[in-house]
């Protein structure tokens, strides 16, 4: 029996919508995941300070979320303050799969894409984040060189401590005193917590 176009039009766009809605019940919590990252990092009040409960907001994706993270920070087409926010949720999930997008953003013509790229790559605690963080020692941005001095205390049980001083104490001598006082900040930190350890130890 033959069927009019109407009925072929018909079963063809039934057929067509069967697809897609199974294409989005397979790929639904995908598509969740993709939802809830970019609700995560749009929802930050300009300018406001991150909180614990943003940061447990993060984490509570896990490092599924990496990639949707990844993207909104690397994306130079998204606002500033967005960007900003993904880069720090980048830092949050302390994961070394986040290096590649890190490595971009510390690349990034935008200084404070770049400062909290510094941050977020020495919360990862890695190997890499040490030499991609010591690569921007000397960058143009105040900012940036006083958050490498804030990486390197993070990364501090990473690195031995004659290259930590060395890297620290070459700040201290830079020409602006934000620069220098971050630098001095963590020297002192590093310090006292030597000198507490010390003192827990013959105790």
């Amino acid at each position: 029996m033959r069927l009019s176009r109407r009925k072929r039009s018909g079963l063809l766009i039934g057929a067509l919508i069967g697809i897609v809605l199974a294409v989005i019940v397979l790929n639904w919590s995908e598509i969740r995941l993709r939802w809830r990252t970019w609700n995560v990092v749009t929802s930050v009040p300009k300018g406001t300070t991150y909180d614990a409960a943003l940061d447990e907001e993060i984490q509570s994706l896990g490092g599924e979320a990496i990639p949707h993270f990844g993207r909104i920070a690397t994306e130079t087409g998204n606002d500033r303050w967005t960007r900003r926010v993904a880069t720090h949720a980048l830092g949050v999930l302390r994961d070394p799969a986040t290096i590649p997008y890190l490595r971009r953003c510390a690349q990034d013509p935008d200084e404070l894409i770049r400062t909290d790229a510094i941050l977020a790559l020495g919360m990862t605690e890695t190997e890499e984040a040490i030499r991609i963080v010591l690569q921007h020692a000397d960058d143009p941005s105040i900012y940036v060189r006083a958050y490498v001095c804030t990486a390197l205390w993070f990364l501090r049980d990473k690195l031995d401590p004659e290259t930590l001083n060395r890297a620290l104490r070459s700040k201290l001598k830079d020409p602006d005193p934000f620069v220098r006082d971050a630098a001095r900040d963590a020297l002192d930190s590093i310090r006292e917590m030597g000198n507490r350890s010390r003192t827990n130890g013959s105790g």
